[in-house]
Formats: C-alpha cells, sequence, structure tokens
C-alpha cells in the first residue's frame, strides 16, 4: 500500500514536471450502442435497434497549455444491440401488436486517450476532442421482453465469450466535442461523443458475419486541479 502512494506520488511529480496543470475528475452520460452492419446483415438479418445504457469513468487532464491537453480515461461502458420482432392479433375484435424485444449486452472496461483542443477565453472553453480506444469485454447478457398488454421480463441469460469466440479485445477510436464551465474550485463539462470499434468481436447467430461496436454518448463530467 505504501509503495503505491510512493509510486503515485512520485508519477504525479513527475508529469507536473512535464505537463501544465493535471487535473482529476469524473464523467457519467447516457450510452447508445448499436453494431456496424454489413450490406449482408441488413440482407438476412432484422434490423438492429440501438441499446441504450450508462456510460462512466474516471479522466485525467495533463494540459500542454491553455488550449491543448492530452485526457487518458478509465471507464465502464455497456454496448450491444437490440432486435424486435412483432406480430398482430385480434383479441375480442380488438386489433394488439405484440412483440418480443432481445437486448444483446456486453460489458466492458475502456480507456481511451483523447487530445483536447480547447477555443475561448474566460470561464467558458468549447473543445473538440479525438484519439484511440483500447477496450475489454468482462461479460455479456441477452436479457428479453415480451410487449403487448404490458410490458414483461421474460429471461436474462449469462453469454459464455469464451463459448462462442468472442473477441474481448477492442481496438476503436473516439471523436467528438464540447463545453466546459470554470467554476473557481474545478471545472464543469458537457460532451457528446462517437465511438467506432475496428474490431470484429463475433459472429451474428445464424449469419455468417462478424460485427463491429460503434454508438454515441453524451455526458456530463467535472475536473479537479491538482496543482
Amino acid at each position: 500500500m505504501k509503495k503505491s502512494i510512493i509510486l503515485s506520488a512520485l508519477f504525479l511529480s513527475l508529469a507536473a514536471s512535464l505537463f501544465g496543470q493535471i487535473s482529476v475528475g469524473v464523467r457519467s452520460g447516457v450510452q447508445f450502442s448499436n453494431i456496424s452492419e454489413t450490406k449482408l446483415l441488413n440482407e438476412i438479418a432484422p434490423s438492429f435497434d440501438y441499446l441504450i445504457s450508462n456510460t462512466s469513468g474516471l479522466a485525467v487532464e495533463f494540459a500542454l497549455n491553455d488550449h491543448f491537453a492530452i485526457q487518458p480515461e478509465l471507464g465502464f461502458t455497456r454496448k450491444g444491440f437490440a432486435v424486435t420482432e412483432s406480430t398482430n392479433i385480434n383479441l375480442f375484435n380488438v386489433p394488439l401488436g405484440l412483440g418480443v424485444k432481445a437486448q444483446a449486452r456486453f460489458n466492458y472496461l475502456e480507456m481511451p486517450v483523447l487530445f483536447k483542443a480547447k477555443v475561448g477565453s474566460g470561464p467558458v472553453k468549447f473543445y473538440g476532442q479525438a484519439g484511440p480506444m483500447l477496450g475489454y469485454a468482462i461479460n455479456g447478457n441477452i436479457a428479453t421482453r415480451a410487449s403487448g398488454l404490458f410490458n414483461v421480463k421474460l429471461t436474462n441469460t449469462n453469454i459464455d465469450l469464451n463459448a462462442i469466440n468472442y473477441n474481448r479485445f477492442e481496438v476503436g477510436a473516439v471523436a467528438g466535442a464540447g463545453v466546459e464551465f470554470d467554476a473557481g474550485f474545478g471545472r464543469f463539462f458537457v460532451d457528446g461523443r462517437y465511438q467506432q470499434g475496428f474490431t470484429k468481436n463475433a459472429d451474428i447467430p445464424l449469419v455468417a458475419d462478424s460485427f463491429r461496436n460503434r454508438g454515441f454518448s453524451a455526458q456530463i463530467g467535472f475536473l479537479l486541479p491538482l496543482n
């Protein structure tokens, strides 16, 4: 424990000598995830809907100067997609729509490294950001829900990622834009991000084609300066 504290202090001291202001913080928001559909998937598979979930993480911003910074992060994100099948029936001469929605959900630890460019002066600055991302799939599950007169949860089944040859490691990229507000004791920020995975994750069942993750998110966060 003491060694970890000493190493952390040495790292921050070294970073402070190389960079300007160092800030640490948190972020959280809503994630809209889906998969990149190929021509084959569009032709023979049902349409894939967005999976809506949470994304959150820790961030460290190393300021190079007033307008450029590097921000590595460690976050937790749920990715995946949803599929809906529906039909219509008449019950006592009343037309009813019945359907089943299945969500394929994969939980990831992610480490994006974002390069930020800021414009503006005073307490409000706008910024653009982009950079590479490395992710690792922890686990996954499939949740099904029936819809009709009532929404009913049917199943929640864990997925054995090794059994389906799921590629747990993911390489991708992140790009986005946002605005930050200097509150004196720290900075609040709001941003939107788009994320694209480059790694093929696994084959869609019954379809001889692989998928890649993609999605976008809206987030809020706070950065606290350390020096």
